[in-house]
């Protein structure tokens, strides 16, 4: 099964699997890891099995706690590289839309008075994403 990293999901075998990627900490045991790359299935939908990734779930259905699938990706893992690059590029798309966001407040006049700084703050997330 081939399997593409995309910003929206992974893609397998042509078929997306829409989610998103979170770039946070992750303990394990005595293990930490602060560089672990997650991705989040939306919507309650199973991924496969056979994309080849330890995929998690913890629904418990005696307490009606219903969670999505997820994947981990620590630095280790062979595809770590690939889910980086992903996380990233989600991570540019939002930048780029609230800047959109910020500067069609201003330019229709409705921007509070902190919003140049948020949009100052936006440029430089994405300059930085970028680099």
């Amino acid at each position: 099964m081939t399997v593409k990293f995309m910003y929206n999901g992974l893609k397998a075998d042509g078929r997306l699997y829409k989610g998103f990627w979170s770039r946070n900490g992750y303990v394990s045991g005595e293990k930490v890891c602060m560089e672990t790359i997650t991705f989040y299935a939306r919507g309650y939908q199973p991924l496969p099995k056979e994309i080849g990734f330890n995929v998690q779930n913890d629904t418990d259905i005696m307490t009606d706690y219903i969670d999505s699938d997820s994947v981990r990706f620590t630095p280790d893992h062979a595809n770590y590289k690939d889910a980086l690059q992903a996380w990233n590029l989600q991570e540019i798309r939002n930048a780029k839309r609230l800047i959109a966001r910020y500067e069609k407040k201003i330019a229709e006049g409705t921007a509070n008075r902190h919003i140049e700084k948020y949009l100052q703050e936006a440029r430089e997330r994405l300059a930085k994403l970028a680099a």
